[in-house]
């Protein structure tokens, strides 16, 4: 996974009962199981909407990658909103990322000038 690149992440959830306003998250955390990135549902400030038993769907979030060279485990979840967890996957699968030039942890973007 290229660092500085748009990155997607997708996961399919399926509901095993009616749930109202589930949240959906994931987290990345490095080698040192530090948590570098976090995107949730709950952000948008908008209800995900109701679900029923058996019904599917895929939740879906884009990010320019920021994080530096070296293998992070990724752990999605879904909790509703008094903080139950409805379900987990810690460390459910690892992605690598690479980048040509060595830097931090993490390539926060910034702009440049200079005046005289």
């Amino acid at each position: 996974m290229p660092n500085g690149e748009p990155t997607t992440f997708s996961a399919r959830i399926r509901f095993t009962e009616a749930v109202n306003n589930p949240i959906f998250s994931v987290s990345l955390a490095n080698g040192a199981r530090v948590p570098l990135f976090t995107a949730s549902s709950d952000w948008s400030g908008k209800p995900s909407g109701k679900f029923e038993a058996g019904e599917e769907v895929v939740w879906r979030i884009e990010f320019d990658n920021p994080l530096g060279p070296d293998r992070y485990t990724v752990t999605p979840s879904v909790t509703i909103r008094d903080g139950a967890t409805l379900a987990a996957r810690e460390r459910m699968s690892s992605v690598v990322v690479t980048r040509i030039a060595a830097g931090p942890l993490v390539d926060i973007p910034f702009s440049e000038e200079l005046r005289r």
